[in-house]
């Protein structure tokens, strides 16, 4: 089932009794069918299902699939939605190490192709190498994506339970300042940098930096990490300043899209 962001952040709701009975009866019918297709893709995806972890992920997945049809069809006191909760809290710490285990399953498979477990791949020199293989990246995509989404559904849940914050609805900060997100990964980034290298470049930050939209700012805050990670520890390498600019645009009234560019400076001496 398709949900944008905006179904989830209604501040006029409030986590009362009955809205997170709501949700526990949306989750109860939502997240079976999710894990449902996240299996059945896990055991069609070619040559990768027969790796170790792949092969735990699945059971794990499997596990918490059968764990949720074993629950009440419907969720109708607050009893019943906390017995939900507890289980979807358990299902979600289960599952925090998924990407983790995947990645090793993508360097399993990676490692198998190059030894020539799958004899198959090599009639085809131009599928040999896995970094070729297409149709499993956009396996591997497809299903972080949807990893995603379950998580968010899941966190924003459990985030409801607890005591409220200001600006935010669960998870989701009415507020996020990319800005705020930037400067932060940059720090980080930086600290980081300056451990390893002794040195970090200089980062100047461009563009509307008042800008607020509802949005998930540890989702943020992680994806730009990574890649303020990257590009230090590449301009570090080069000794080259470097400049931050992002662009937030609302393509439409339920999407935000927002462009994270980095620059590294040349200086030319003649």
């Amino acid at each position: 089932t398709h949900k944008d962001l905006e179904d989830t952040i209604s501040p006029e709701r409030g986590a009362t009794h009955k809205v997170l009975e709501q949700v526990a009866g949306f989750l109860r019918r939502e997240l079976p069918i999710r894990l449902a297709h996240r299996i059945q893709e896990l055991d069609d995806v070619p040559y990768m299902k027969e790796m170790p972890c792949v092969i735990e992920v699945k059971k794990l997945y499997t596990q918490s699939f059968l764990e949720l049809v074993e629950m009440e069809n419907k969720i109708m006191n607050p009893d019943q939605e906390e017995s939900f909760a507890r289980l979807v809290e358990t299902i979600y710490n289960r599952h925090s190490k998924v990407l983790v285990q995947m990645a090793r399953g993508a360097y399993e498979f990676r490692d198998a192709v190059r030894n020539g477990q799958f004899p198959e791949l090599s009639k085809d020199k131009a599928a040999v190498g896995f970094s070729q293989m297409e149709s499993t990246h956009e396996f591997l995509d497809e299903f972080y994506m949807c990893r995603i989404g379950i998580r968010v559904l899941i966190g924003q849940y459990l985030a409801l339970r607890q005591p409220p914050m200001e600006h935010y609805i669960g998870i989701i900060c009415s507020r996020t300042s990319p800005y705020e997100i930037v400067k932060r990964a940059i720090d980080d980034a930086s600290f980081m940098c300056v451990r390893k290298y002794g040195d970090a470049p200089e980062v100047m930050i461009t563009g509307k930096l008042e800008q607020t939209f509802p949005y998930v700012p540890t989702h943020l805050r992680k994806c730009l990490l990574c890649f303020r990670i990257c590009a230090i520890l590449s301009s570090t390498r080069r000794e080259r300043p470097l400049s931050a600019r992002y662009v937030v645009s609302k393509p439409s009234s339920s999407e935000i899209m927002m462009e994270l560019s980095i620059f590294s400076h040349l200086t030319f001496l003649s």
